[in-house]
């Protein structure tokens, strides 16, 4: 009898019948009061705070590459742009970068992209 339970657990989950407990998106973060909707913006402080470097209304068109305001100060940024950013170490869009999801928050870029604090010399929407 321990048999057939088995197998049949067995083929259930080979058919892909098992669904995870939790199978809810994970929440959106909330954007900061000073970061308007539809927006990306970056920050000279950790946690949303300093100058506010960057705060882009309307969202630039995929591809346009941006002098990063505040450049080599960021500590914190959000993204609620619609679409993912890449922020690059050099200027004109060159050297390494990070991508930024949309809908991501970074409240302390060195704890979330070690590294990369004071780093950011311009931007991309992708």
């Amino acid at each position: 009898m321990k048999r057939i339970i088995y197998l049949a657990a067995l083929l259930v989950a080979l058919a892909g019948g098992i669904v995870p407990i939790d199978a809810s998106p994970a929440a959106a973060a909330v954007p900061p009061p000073s970061c308007p909707n539809s927006t990306f913006c970056g920050y000279g402080a950790i946690a949303y705070g300093g100058s506010l470097g960057y705060e882009y209304i309307p969202v630039r068109p995929a591809g346009t590459c941006e002098y990063a305001a505040l450049n080599n100060q960021w500590s914190s940024m959000f993204n609620g742009s619609g679409r993912s950013v890449r922020a690059f170490d050099s200027s004109n869009c060159t050297g390494g970068y990070i991508t930024v999801a949309n809908g991501r928050e970074v409240q302390t870029i060195t704890i979330s992209y070690p590294g990369w604090g004071d780093r950011i010399s311009s931007i991309q929407f992708r």
